[in-house]
């Protein structure tokens, strides 16, 4: 057996259809979460979740209660923070979290 041989051509057909089986590149934009916050800390572990999977969130505080909705701003934006991301207010209860890496498409504005 030897450890060093001739390179093989690559054949066209198979690196062709190597990369008909990868996923897509999709803008920022086109992968927003769109969702009201609530009281409920599971939904709110379920949005960090979200953005670690690299989804950028909008996110709505206009019906919950102002020491709820500053509980949850406080936590997401800490965990975008940790995240290595950014916190964009759009209104003033509407914020945009996201991963810093979902700016550079240009597809979400900071």
């Amino acid at each position: 057996m030897a450890l060093f041989g001739k390179k093989k051509p690559k054949n066209e057909y198979v690196t062709a259809q190597s990369q008909m089986n990868q996923e897509p590149v999709t803008k920022a934009s086109e992968r927003i979460y769109f969702d009201e916050v609530t009281a409920d800390d599971e939904k709110t572990l379920y949005l960090i979740g979200k953005l670690t999977k690299h989804q950028p969130l909008v996110l709505n505080f206009e019906h919950v209660d102002v020491p709820t909705a500053n509980k949850v701003l406080a936590f997401i934006a800490g965990a975008v923070y940790a995240l290595n991301g950014k916190t964009v207010k759009i209104d003033e209860k509407i914020y945009l979290f996201a991963l810093s890496e979902e700016f550079l498409d240009g597809s979400l504005d900071a």
